[in-house]
């Protein structure tokens, strides 16, 4: 059997820093709330419909919220290692009021127009925006980062993907698809940790581990037994960083409404000039 093709190097850049965020809302005419959210090369459509009233669970006295994921490229690459619709239902069943929404239903679809890395954090801050465009309650703003963590041992051997100029283990945030690819063939075992993180009750929406584990037993060969911990830390911080950003965006286009509102009542109305 031949080896696998060597990938090319990728174009070096600062791994510590976030690749660059877009976003749009109320991007679409037929949906309540919408967003098309773009990390990096990474492009998401998201779209959300006003609760409306649902037959089902008749006995319960919560909303109901059912999420679509889709790509809008059959087979655009390899899929994720985990199920993103249960994980981003897990997430904002407990986030959304559903309590306030009872016997109602809420409908919202993810198109994957392209996943170049980032898939994670794009899809939960662009089902977050979507939410929030179409007026629905939740606890807390949401943003999303995920770092990586590459060690290989080989006997006694320990190598990282990532080193600080002192040698040490330095842990990348936000990799692209090339640039996972690159590090995960030399590095098969490499980590990721996935954080959905609510800022203002300084709380984990969720968290998520894919990819090969690092025993405490490498940890302590690299004298950094914390290196999980600060994997967390590392994405907490990006998320602090992203949820300005988020904020920045939904105050824009709450003075866009505005201005929309006031011509509205000149009688000189204004709408958004694409649906996505």
């Amino acid at each position: 059997m031949s080896s696998q093709t060597p990938l090319p190097v990728p174009t070096p850049r600062n791994l510590s820093q976030i690749r660059p965020l877009g976003i749009d809302l109320c991007i679409s005419k037929s949906a309540s709330g919408s967003s098309y959210i773009t990390l990096g090369e990474t492009k998401v459509k998201c779209c959300v419909n006003a609760p409306r009233p649902c037959n089902r669970r008749i006995l319960h006295e919560t909303g109901i919220l059912n999420i679509i994921v889709r790509h809008s490229v059959k087979d655009q690459r390899k899929r994720p290692e985990y199920n993103l619709t249960t994980v981003l239902t897990e997430l904002f069943e407990r986030h959304i009021l559903l309590r306030r929404y009872p016997h109602h239903l809420i409908e919202a679809w993810l198109t994957i127009e392209e996943d170049d890395g980032g898939l994670f954090p794009a899809c939960v801050m662009g089902l977050f925006l979507a939410l929030a465009d179409c007026g629905v309650q939740m606890l807390d703003t949401i943003s999303a980062a995920s770092v990586v963590c590459a060690i290989t041992v080989d006997h006694m051997l320990i190598q990282f993907a990532f080193k600080n100029p002192d040698g040490s283990l330095q842990l990348a945030l936000d990799l692209n698809a090339h640039e996972e690819a690159y590090y995960q063939q030399l590095h098969p075992g490499i980590s990721r940790v996935h954080l959905a993180y609510c800022p203002n009750l300084n709380t984990v929406g969720y968290l998520l581990c894919t990819g090969g584990s690092i025993t405490y037993e490498v940890l302590q060969k690299i004298g950094d037994v914390l290196a999980d911990m600060q994997m967390v830390t590392m994405a907490q911080a990006a998320c602090d960083v992203l949820t300005t950003e988020i904020n920045s965006a939904m105050i824009d286009h709450i003075k866009w409404k505005r201005r929309e509102m006031r011509l509205a009542l000149d009688g000189n109305s204004i709408c958004p000039e694409i649906d996505l």
